[in-house]
């Protein structure tokens, strides 16, 4: 479920009154204003706790503040795409990662009905990657994280954006934050996964050292980094309430909720980033008993759950692999080496081919 659907938000100037004025003639708005939504209680005040605890912890945002209209709660946000020149606001070129992709907007979730696979967290960290270095993939695994550390399940690819400026491509502020878990009716699941897992609570050490590796990060190195984010995520929960308290919108219960939905999301991380690290895998690029067999057995296997576990078991003892591993194969067949379980086939049938290669 996007909140795009159920969030208002308009355009506006903030005057040198510090009025607010709708943009007229294609002048350039400078703020985002989000009035608050009767079917999301208390979205205003989630939203700017959101905003600030991360600028609190150090990730770029853009300025947000609270008001009341009459009896309106609203937010409102600077835009970062905007620069003031020669005595006049321009507009600064942006494309959210479903544009920089190549992916229509209705694919902005990985899983979607479009039947267009979207934009994966890989994919991102990649784009950022190649668009901005280092800093780029740095920054989007920050972002991912702390989106999973606050319980936003809505951080899709079109809440993510590369700034394009004088100065080449970066990565834009972190922006669109709201802990979703506390409203009832929106899913749990992930925008995107991490490295397969689409649970928030369940994400393991292993599943963010596979992202790092894909992403050409050292593994533990990224795990340092993701568990010193946390650390500060942990740390500035209380101030965040206190700065949000003080905008003009004031306090709201729902940030009961969700600084509850925060520690309890940074404990179960925490109690699976310790647990043993990850056991490297073995390439199955070697000569084994039965190849093909390995291959159709693992693929019947991922297609198959109540033969799942026999298959697995049977395949262990006949080849001499463990059945941790065997079962990784049968899970990675499908998603990982092929798109469609069409194109598996099709590679079986050339059995003698390089698609005989298991795991690449």
């Amino acid at each position: 479920m996007s909140l795009a659907g159920v969030q208002s938000k308009l355009g506006v100037r903030l005057l040198d009154n510090s009025q607010l004025a709708i943009p007229i003639n294609g002048s350039a708005s400078t703020h985002i204003l989000k009035p608050d939504s009767p079917s999301l209680v208390g979205s205003v005040q989630n939203e700017a706790y959101c905003l600030t605890l991360a600028r609190l912890c150090e990730l770029a945002t853009s300025d947000v503040t609270t008001g009341i209209a009459v009896n309106r709660r609203y937010l409102l946000l600077r835009r970062y795409d905007r620069s003031f020149m020669s005595g006049r606001w321009r507009r600064l070129h942006q494309e959210d990662f479903c544009q920089a992709l190549g992916k229509p907007p209705e694919a902005k979730y990985e899983r979607n009905q479009t039947g267009i696979r979207g934009p994966t967290a890989l994919d991102m960290m990649l784009l950022a990657k190649r668009a901005a270095g280092g800093i780029g993939v740095l920054t989007m695994l920050d972002y991912i994280a702390f989106n999973i550390a606050v319980c936003n399940t809505d951080a899709h690819a079109k809440n993510y954006s590369l700034l394009i400026t004088s100065r080449g491509f970066e990565v834009a502020p972190i922006y669109d934050v709201v802990s979703t878990q506390v409203w009832d009716g929106i899913t749990l699941n992930l925008a995107q996964s991490i490295s397969g897992q689409t649970r928030g609570d369940h994400i393991e050490r292993r599943h963010w050292e596979d992202l790092a590796d894909g992403a050409g990060l050292n593994a533990t190195s990224a795990i340092r980094r993701i568990e010193n984010l946390f650390d500060r995520v942990e740390s500035k929960i209380a101030e965040a309430r206190t700065l949000v308290a003080s905008m003009p919108a004031g306090d709201h219960l729902v940030l009961d909720s969700v600084e509850r939905a925060v520690k309890n999301r940074i404990t179960r991380l925490r109690t699976r980033l310790a647990s043993t690290a990850r056991v490297v895998r073995p390439q199955i690029e070697t000569p084994l008993d039965n190849p093909r067999r390995i291959y159709s057995s693992a693929l019947r296997a991922a297609n198959n759950p109540k033969e799942f576990k026999k298959t697995v078991r049977n395949l262990s003892k006949d080849t001499n692999l463990k059945a941790h591993d065997v079962r990784a194969i049968a899970l990675d067949v499908l998603g990982r080496k092929f798109s469609s379980r069409k194109s598996a086939l099709d590679a079986l049938a050339e059995a003698d081919g390089p698609e005989l290669r298991l795991l690449s």
